[in-house]
């Protein structure tokens, strides 16, 4: 499949990025509304072996003809990536980056994961661990720490409480204070459901010992049940306010074909 993201703000971009990594995607044209035109931008194509896998990304920009950027190359291991090595382009030359390493459980969920960037040698930068429920499978706990040069350390944990299917219901996410020894609330996420489609995201933060409304997320499906729209508000106040809004055009089968994100003026 090919898509188009027509973007006149990036904000959306991460999000819609991960969730369209569940499909094979040829390629992924971003074009940016500028003085009344869609121009381009970021064009990515990607390049799969004979099993389906994603073996290679490359991402080029725009400026009168596309032109290399940056590039990841997959290693795959019993059809899941077990590394991802970025690289940027420079000087008709691919220069790494940073890579990412990846462990799996026997159910192929991700357990660990370590980053780590190019700075004359591989550097660690990064490390995430995982812990699933014994009984259903699903991510309880996430634990992200920092390399200070000869050690892992905390940096932050986020617990999850999920529903029946294994949909993250209220994420809660915890920033480590090592003056203190000790986990200090940050963030919290609590999202609604139905027939297992997301509906609402509401973002708080924790602000002078109480969780404060930062931001909140609606989608929107179409008759088939495939997302066509979200929309981002902020908090003001006691009110919610309009910020962006992204208007997804899916192909006959759900996948995407086009993305146009706005921003309220």
């Amino acid at each position: 499949k090919n898509a188009v993201i027509r973007f006149s703000s990036l904000f959306m971009l991460l999000f819609l990025s991960v969730n369209l990594s569940g499909q094979k995607i040829k390629s992924m044209l971003i074009e940016t509304y500028t003085s009344g035109n869609w121009v381009n931008s970021t064009k990515m194509t990607n390049n799969y072996d004979l099993n389906g896998y994603l073996t290679n990304s490359l991402t080029q920009t725009w400026n009168g003809t596309w032109n290399n950027a940056a590039q990841s190359n997959y290693t795959n291991t019993n059809g899941v990536p077990t590394l991802i090595v970025n690289q940027s382009y420079s000087g008709g030359l691919w220069n790494d980056v940073s890579k990412t390493a990846y462990t799996y459980n026997s159910s192929n969920k991700v357990l660990t994961s370590t980053y780590q960037l190019w700075i004359g040698s591989w550097q660690n930068y990064s490390l995430q661990t995982n812990t699933y429920d014994g009984i259903t499978g699903y991510l309880s706990y996430n634990l992200t720490q920092s390399w200070n040069g000869a050690s892992w350390q905390n940096s932050t944990q986020s617990n999850y409480t999920n529903d029946g299917n294994g949909n993250a219901l209220i994420t809660t996410t915890q920033s480590y204070n090592a003056g203190t020894s000790t986990w200090g609330n940050s963030t919290r996420t609590t999202s609604t459901y139905s027939a297992n489609k997301i509906q609402t995201s509401v973002s708080d933060t924790w602000t002078s010992g109480a969780w404060q409304p930062n931001n909140q997320s609606l989608y929107s499906y179409n008759g088939s049940g495939y997302l066509t729209g979200i929309l981002t508000q902020n908090r003001n106040g006691s009110s919610w306010v309009d910020d962006t809004q992204s208007t997804i055009s899916p192909n006959g089968d759900g996948t995407v074909y086009q993305i146009t994100t706005q921003t309220w003026d």
